[in-house]
């Protein structure tokens, strides 16, 4: 990403894909480069890295920044069960954005069962993380988990810190407007909102490589208090194969 602080892809044909980015002071732009659009598992998603000089730039500005974070396992398995939405909209009788298919429990677990992808998405996900945390004095981390664990107290939290005093019941009725719902137009959640799912998919050999990259290190400085243990087997994954769909 050529440290750029803000990356996006996309295809404006079949066997191409556009890649552009944001620095300072400039903008790139590579068209076309060489991709098969139906090998999804190998364009991986690309997020703002956080930098000292757009936190500065913004923070002059008069705006609070806060990070939102997620458990770094239940991001990497959430990755790998997210369907491409140019797949959604290839095959919109197929209802891939409002239903838990069985195509879709295939699709997530090929991933998953495939270690060199694995690997790579932990050390993308592993590297924006510690973006976050080289630069957490200039943002306020606000974790998922404490967002659907307990919202009154979270978005309360996040009131104070913008100099907004909001009652609780105030704070009840938006949360009963917004939690658990669809928030984009075009598309309904696609995978169930929780945490510890990387518990159910997680084997030993994934667990092995986490470690290897220092996740054990990272989870203490975000603040995920667990052990980091699986007792899945991959053998338990060999029955599942690709359908005549996939």
């Amino acid at each position: 990403n050529a440290n750029a602080y803000y990356t996006g892809a996309g295809a404006t044909s079949f066997g191409y894909i556009d890649f552009f980015g944001s620095k300072k002071n400039s903008f790139y732009f590579i068209k076309p480069l060489r991709a098969n659009r139906y090998v999804f598992d190998k364009v991986h998603r690309t997020y703002s890295m956080l930098d000292e000089f757009t936190l500065s730039k913004v923070k002059n500005m008069g705006y609070k920044i806060f990070t939102p974070i997620r458990n770094p396992l239940d991001i990497i398995v959430s990755n790998a069960f997210e369907i491409e939405y140019v797949m959604i909209q290839m095959y919109l009788d197929k209802n891939f954005d409002q239903s838990q298919s069985d195509f879709r429990e295939t699709y997530g677990i090929n991933h998953i069962k495939n270690l060199e992808w694995f690997e790579k998405m932990a050390i993308y996900v592993k590297e924006y993380f510690e973006s976050v945390l080289n630069n957490q004095d200039k943002t306020s981390m606000i974790k998922y988990e404490n967002v659907i664990g307990d919202p009154v107290k979270t978005i309360g939290k996040i009131a104070n810190i913008l100099g907004k005093n909001i009652h609780e019941d105030e704070i009840k009725r938006l949360w009963g407007k917004i939690g658990f719902k669809p928030l984009a137009a075009f598309k309904t959640h696609l995978f169930r909102p929780g945490e510890g799912k990387w518990k159910q998919y997680l084997t030993k050999e994934h667990i092995d490589i986490l470690k290897r990259l220092g996740y054990d290190d990272l989870l203490i400085e975000l603040g995920y208090d667990f052990e980091l243990k699986s007792c899945n087997n991959l053998s338990d994954y060999d029955g599942i194969k690709c359908d005549d769909d996939m």
